[in-house]
């Protein structure tokens, strides 16, 4: 993933080892300790413009600037790499969003990495099946939000009551949009009541075209995302681009064996790195070095802003060292929970964009993947020019942006 290029030296033990130490051997007084543990959660601060929380996941939203009254807009659902922060892959939307002026993007982070939350060190864990079932969830909520006739693209984070001029569509109306729409089950249904699609008419009821796509580890979890939406009606899937992906056999790339070394040699808990960077914070010299270390002038303003919101959140270090350990054991041979993905009878295509040389991804593995699927009519393989690496995200966002394109471009889409 682009954060471990933009973190480099997490990989040297020599430097977050020194940060650790510093941790371990009282940065934190204990009545400083004690404060913490009596301190609740922090309430998130407020969002910036963009941004919206969806189901306690931080969400990108580009909205569409021109809309059809008749048909729901496409939409682009990107599920980022970890550490699953959205505030990365920015400017590659915004890209997109420039080309097609008639789609909505959306860009949730991973559950539990929000950057906008003041720095914690109380969030929960969350696995890689949680961060599926999250994903699918977000998807249909911001499909069934379109089909609310009260629903505007302005104000995605307002709680406006669905009842309207026309009075309430619920027999039991429920306090808000948001509410009813939470509610949602696996098959979009409401848990008690009329079913929110049930109200609307055929046109409305329409299945809203769907673009997935994933980067890194993303690309893993779009691919289990898709086969859980696969067959909802309310959703028109025509197209999953695995962007960079890791697939299968992270362990036998570089980046992997280092990890496992690293994981070897120096068997830390995550919340041990992240209390030793809450530390790092405290003390402004250690700091200003850590940084000068993680952010280089080369790195563009999204990225050093992404980067520091990263680092400087404990809770989110911690997901991200545990996510990362889970992911070289899951991410492995055993892709039968993906074969409905690959076969799936011409339903949705896919495209895999792949690095020249990637550090996540092994050269032979890569071959193996081209080999097992590429011969499928509804899938295609592509790989991207010597310069482009795995983070494209970090300074190849316009030239993605336009093979992308080539890709959207073969969908009956435009309008």
């Amino acid at each position: 993933m682009a954060t471990v290029r933009v973190l480099r030296n997490f990989i040297n033990p020599v430097s977050a080892i020194g940060i650790i130490k510093q941790g371990l051997e009282g940065g934190l007084s204990k009545e400083q300790k004690k404060e913490d543990k009596a301190v609740e959660a922090p309430k998130p601060n407020a969002l910036p413009q963009g941004y919206s929380e969806i189901m306690d996941t931080a969400v990108y939203r580009i909205a569409p600037k021109q809309k059809d009254s008749k048909r729901p807009a496409p939409l682009v659902f990107f599920i980022p790499g970890n550490p699953g922060i959205s505030e990365y892959y920015t400017v590659y939307l915004q890209h997109l969003a420039e080309m097609y002026p008639t789609y909505e993007f959306v860009c949730p982070s991973y559950r539990g990495y929000s950057t906008f939350n003041p720095a914690s060190f109380k969030e929960d864990l969350y696995s890689l099946q949680d961060q599926i079932d999250n994903k699918v969830k977000i998807l249909r909520h911001v499909v069934a939000e379109s089909k609310c006739e009260t629903c505007s693209f302005d104000g995605y984070e307002s709680d406006d009551t669905l009842g309207g001029s026309d009075g309430p569509r619920f027999s039991t109306p429920p306090s808000s949009r948001r509410s009813s729409i939470d509610s949602l089950d696996s098959m979009g249904s409401i848990s008690s009541g009329e079913t929110l699609l049930g109200s609307f008419t055929a046109a409305e009821t329409e299945g809203r075209p769907v673009i997935l796509m994933g980067h890194s580890l993303g690309g893993w979890l779009v691919q289990r995302v898709a086969v859980a939406v696969a067959n909802d009606p309310q959703l028109d899937l025509q197209l999953v681009c695995l962007m960079t992906p890791t697939l299968k056999e992270l362990a036998k790339s570089s980046t992997g064996q280092k990890l496992k070394t690293l994981a070897r040699q120096y068997p830390l808990p995550g919340g041990v790195l992240a209390r030793g960077l809450q530390v790092a914070q405290k003390v402004s010299p250690l700091w200003t070095r850590v940084e000068q270390q993680f952010l280089s002038d080369a790195l563009p303003p999204h990225i050093v802003q992404a980067t520091r919101g990263f680092v400087s959140q404990p809770s989110i270090i911690r997901q991200w060292i545990e996510m990362g350990k889970e992911e070289l054991v899951a991410i492995g041979t055993d892709c039968n929970d993906v074969v409905d993905f690959w076969h799936n009878n011409g339903k949705f295509k896919i495209w895999g964009f792949f690095a020249h040389q990637d550090q996540f991804v092994d050269n032979e593995t890569r071959e193996d993947i081209f080999n097992e699927w590429g011969h499928l009519n509804h899938v295609t393989f592509d790989v991207g020019a010597e310069e482009i690496i795995h983070g494209f995200c970090i300074h190849h966002n316009q030239e993605v942006a336009q093979l992308t394109k080539q890709q959207f471009d073969q969908l009956p889409l435009h309008f």
